[in-house]
């Protein structure tokens, strides 16, 4: 009797093993491709899967919720993608995605929800028309790179991260305010084309490589006290831009097309590796760089100010063009003296329209900064601006403007696009 008891004993240890291990093997794959509930069905036993997990090519054209029941963990990228009526989309369990949580293209889609999602390698959420709320009630804390492109989403609620590699959010016409309140950390922030006067907070962010804020109407980045890259404001209704940490930035250093800003404090801020440019802005004074010493590339200011201060500037290694419509302008610097070492100077008042001659120099400066652009990036952005040089018209900016101006924005708008090809 008891070596029956044994026997019984091993065969259904034998048989849990092998269920176990069929429910493993049920499990993994290199890729899950989800048209249908029933699908997600069959593995909602699945508490991880190992292996990509793609929803899209619903076959009931007529289906609007799809619910990934059971699934708490993804060894994997998770693949949302292109179903015209799919309006809701849920992740009840999902906590962790160690690949890439995309959902891209769903022209209908109304509800995204992932409760307790926390940890992905990478968000991208693009082409959603219709998502105006993320439901991540857990808040992501963890992931490498978020890309929030077209969609109707008003915050950014539901996305919390100290540290991230790559952050972008573009083309959002309706988004009132993207604000990272732990951000510490990040090596590239793209904000570029949402909902003109946009909010933006990153109070704690410390460190940055390559920062560009366009279409903005606050940016707080008070903290920040080093940028390894470029750091780029534009097309902004800001009025005044204060960094008084900052020190240092090891490329570019830009502010344009911001006809608001009316005031630059950077009173810690001794280098600047690549160029500094200034144009179309409301200031009237150039000031606020009392510790400013050196400029590795090109100084490039352009408007209607009457003064330009910069106390302690000791060494321009680029060209020197600085372009005012104010009849009262005396320039600071001598053309014969030791503190502008480029080829290039260029410094007057009482001009009637601006003429960008030092646009090439002002290229070459802004692509070759401390060798840390690649051929590749030099060569794109070169390209890029020779080829919306060429196809510049007279055609106004604003209604009424004279054509004088317009030539004058494109050309600049040019040289924009060339230093945007390096930042993207």
């Amino acid at each position: 009797m008891v070596a029956f008891k044994s026997t019984i004993s091993a065969a259904l240890l034998v048989a849990a093993a092998f269920q176990q291990a069929f429910a493993d093997d049920s499990c993994t794959a290199s890729a899950f491709n989800i048209t249908a509930q029933g699908h997600l069905d069959n593995i909602a036993s699945c508490t991880k899967l190992t292996g990509d997990l793609y929803i899209k090519d619903i076959d009931n054209d007529g289906i609007s919720t799809l619910t990934a029941n059971g699934i708490e963990s993804v060894d994997g990228d998770v693949v949302v993608s292109g179903d015209a009526y799919l309006t809701s989309m849920v992740f009840p369990s999902l906590k962790n995605v160690t690949g890439t949580f995309s959902v891209n293209n769903m022209i209908r889609l109304s509800t995204l929800s992932a409760p307790v999602l926390t940890k992905v390698a990478g968000l991208n959420l693009a082409v959603l028309p219709n998502l105006q709320e993320l439901q991540f009630n857990a808040v992501i804390n963890q992931a490498d790179s978020v890309t929030i492109d077209d969609t109707d989403l008003q915050t950014i609620q539901g996305i919390n991260l100290d540290e991230v590699d790559s952050f972008t959010v573009t083309n959002n016409r309706y988004i009132q305010d993207i604000t990272m309140a732990d951000l510490v950390k990040a090596n590239t922030i793209k904000i570029s084309a949402n909902a003109k006067g946009v909010n933006v907070n990153f109070g704690k962010l410390s460190t940055v490589g390559t920062a560009t804020f366009s279409t903005v109407g606050s940016v707080f980045v008070g903290n920040l006290k080093n940028a390894s890259g470029s750091l780029g404001f534009s097309n902004t209704t800001l009025a005044n831009v204060s960094l008084p940490y900052l020190t240092e930035v090891d490329q570019s250093l830009y502010f344009m097309y911001s006809e608001s800003l009316t005031n630059l404090s950077f009173p810690n801020l001794t280098t600047v590796g690549g160029s500094l440019v200034i144009n179309d802005t409301g200031l009237t004074k150039v000031s606020g760089f009392s510790k400013l010493t050196e400029i590795g590339g090109s100084l490039d200011i352009y408007g209607n100010f009457s003064s330009v201060e910069f106390p302690v500037l000791s060494d321009i290694k680029g060209s020197l063009d600085v372009q005012t419509k104010a009849t009262n302008f005396t320039c600071p610097f001598s053309e014969s003296g030791s503190v502008v070492k480029g080829n290039g100077f260029t410094c007057k008042g009482t001009v009637s329209s601006i003429s960008y001659s030092s646009l090439s120099s002002l290229l070459a400066s802004a692509t070759s900064v401390k060798s840390s652009g690649s051929a590749t990036a030099t060569a794109t952005a070169t390209a890029e601006a020779s080829t919306s040089l060429s196809s510049q018209s007279s055609t106004s900016v604003a209604s009424g403007a004279a054509s004088t101006k317009a030539v004058s924005v494109g050309i600049v708008a040019a040289f924009s696009m060339a230093v945007f090809a390096l930042f993207l």
